[in-house]
């Protein structure tokens, strides 16, 4: 594959260990508050828009491979030639009237125009709704194209057979609704000024999210400078969700190449675009939860461009839009000039995108690659139990008493670790009274006396060390799968995979934002009443620090995350506040008894 100070006042009288403890969390906060990936100030709501598109424009003569930007769409000259290897469309975009296709299906509603052969004016998703509970529209755009055609021909001129109006095939009806089980094909063609035929036949299925672009060029044979044409797709997915930055944080170009993935993602202010050459699997532009992918006929594509922009909006957020355009042989491997392209308009659900068999659901984001593997098997545990238990909330209580259940072991060993250290807390501090002056000695005699008591100081750490993965795991599937979009609980919970606002600030807080949401305070409240009964919060000062300052700043940084996440977090720290008591009431209480009589 190829591409193109702090101190003073009154903590100057703390000891200290006390003032390097309060550094190492505060410098852990800003670490932490200033990581990209996790960290995007939320604003507020913004209403759908249509955005200005991101534009390929035609390949410059001295690179017919190559495509140059611009930021309106393309414009050529319609009038005829007389040179007949000059090949360009005679049907005149002016005199004609743009004609539409509506079609309807349980799935979507779409729209086709006459205009570049089929371009996609209108893809609305009846199953999905937006924070606004209307239906989903992917697209709603009459000023970008997507689908069309572009080559050079042999006088180096670039041809857009987009920027014509195309005639419709003589079976074509302006309404077509389908039903469970029913296919229906739609044709549109174009004649070029040698007289032979353009043709493009759309076939779509009411039950699936895609269909099947047939692309007859036979009139090309010869008459391209490259023998090779372009089909491309210019219109950006609209946003679909509340807090456009959130939808942002996940919008990609992407192309799958030889089992490689590539991506391109946007930068203020900056329009680039990246070359990739191999046997090109699909091409794709997506937000957070829906896709637009086209997917070639196998090894009939071996370039693809990916394009990106993003700019700012009134709002002070970034939008970013992408196109991709995969370059074809005009005559295929098997001596044909009809290639076969299969477009798919729907949501990244991982179970629809495998089935398809060229990998797309590559383009899912799991995470770093040793979570991946987590979260495709939390995704798949959430399925199932849903596919049973028909409310996500309830899904998430039960998922986390499973989880629970299985860390019990580690958990257990933990607190027995813990508490065991704190039995030692008086001989470890007259060890250390007594070879103050002697460290070497000091920590000798410490190991010494770990070991004498099968004590692990790291026992208590070492549990949720392992349990980080699941969590990071969690985090990435609470936030970016369409299985948990729209998912309600009780109440004002009615999606599992946003915030739970009870209210909006006027203004917005530094790494808080404007929403006073609900789960995250109760989530820092379960926090600490687990370092409280763990016994953390008064085992030493710096734990009584921690106790206050952790449970504060968790809430502060949990605050934009999904409410189904923090729903988790605060069972997780209400099942460990039962299991520490119960451990502390019964199984220490005999463990220090018989110690007692020993």
């Amino acid at each position: 594959m190829s591409s193109v100070s702090f101190g003073g006042g009154r903590l100057s009288t703390m000891s200290e260990s006390n003032r390097n403890t309060i550094l190492a969390i505060l410098l852990i906060g800003l670490i932490l508050v200033f990581t990209p990936s996790y960290l995007r100030f939320i604003n507020p709501p913004v209403e759908d828009r249509l955005p200005d598109p991101v534009q390929v424009d035609a390949p410059p003569s001295n690179d017919p491979g190559s495509f140059t930007t611009t930021l309106s769409p393309v414009t050529l000259d319609k009038r005829d030639t007389i040179n007949n290897t000059q090949i360009g469309s005679t049907t005149d975009a002016v005199s004609k009237e743009e004609s539409f296709i509506s079609i309807e299906t349980p799935l979507y509603s779409a729209q086709l125009s006459s205009m570049g052969g089929g371009k996609i004016t209108k893809w609305v998703l009846n199953d999905f709704l937006d924070h606004d509970s209307n239906p989903v529209k992917m697209i709603h755009n009459l000023n970008s194209g997507n689908l069309g055609i572009r080559f050079t021909d042999v006088n180096r001129d670039t041809v857009d057979l987009s920027n014509y109006n195309w005639s419709a095939g003589p079976e074509n009806q302006a309404f077509i609704s389908l039903n469970y089980e029913e296919t229906t094909e739609i044709s549109f063609y174009t004649q070029l000024n040698n007289g032979s035929v353009v043709r493009k036949t759309f076939r779509f299925n009411a039950e699936k999210y895609d269909f099947t672009l047939t692309v007859d060029v036979s009139g090309l044979a010869g008459a391209t400078i490259d023998n090779r044409y372009s089909i491309y797709w210019e219109t950006p997915l609209l946003s679909t969700e509340r807090y456009l930055n959130d939808d942002m944080q996940y919008a990609r170009g992407l192309a799958l190449l030889g089992g490689e993935l590539e991506e391109i993602d946007a930068s203020d202010g900056e329009i680039e675009r990246v070359y990739f050459d191999g046997s090109v699997s699909w091409a794709a532009t997506r937000t957070k939860y829906f896709t637009a992918v086209i997917i070639p006929d196998r090894n009939s594509s071996n370039r693809v461009m990916l394009k990106s922009r993003g700019r700012t909006t009134i709002n002070d957020e970034l939008y970013k839009s992408y196109g991709i355009s995969l370059d074809v042989p005009v005559v295929n491997p098997s001596g044909s000039s009809t290639n076969t392209f299969t477009v798919y308009l729907g949501p990244i659900s991982a179970d629809i995108l495998k089935s398809y068999q060229v990998d797309l659901q590559k383009m899912m984001n799991f995470g770093w690659g040793f979570v991946r593997p987590i979260g495709r098997a939390v995704l798949w545990s959430f399925v199932k139990i849903h596919s049973i238990v028909p409310n996500y909330g309830l899904v998430i209580i039960i998922f986390s008493i499973l989880i629970k259940i299985l860390v019990y072991p580690l958990t257990h060993k933990s607190f027995v670790s813990m508490k065991k250290m704190q039995d030692l807390q008086p001989v470890i501090a007259e060890l250390k009274e007594k070879y103050k002056d002697d460290q070497p000695t000091m920590q000798k005699k410490q190991m010494q006396l770990f070991k004498e008591k099968g004590v692990n100081p790291l026992g208590g750490c070492l549990p949720m060390l392992i349990q980080m993965p699941l969590l990071f795991a969690l985090f990435t599937v609470f936030r970016s799968t369409i299985e948990l979009r729209g998912a309600e609980f009780i109440w004002w919970i009615t999606d599992l995979s946003s915030q739970d606002t009870l209210f909006t600030l006027p203004f917005s807080l530094p790494i808080y934002g404007p929403n006073v949401n609900f789960l995250p305070i109760f989530m820092g409240f379960t926090m600490y009443l687990q370092q409280k009964y763990s016994g953390q919060s008064s085992t030493s000062e710096q734990q009584k620090l921690m106790g206050y300052f952790m449970p504060v700043f968790m809430v502060l940084f949990f605050n934009t995350f999904p409410s189904g996440l923090n729903l988790y977090y605060s069972l997780f720290n209400i099942f460990s506040v039962i299991q520490t008591k119960y451990l502390s009431d019964g199984i220490f209480s005999r463990i220090r008894g018989k110690a007692s009589t020993e």
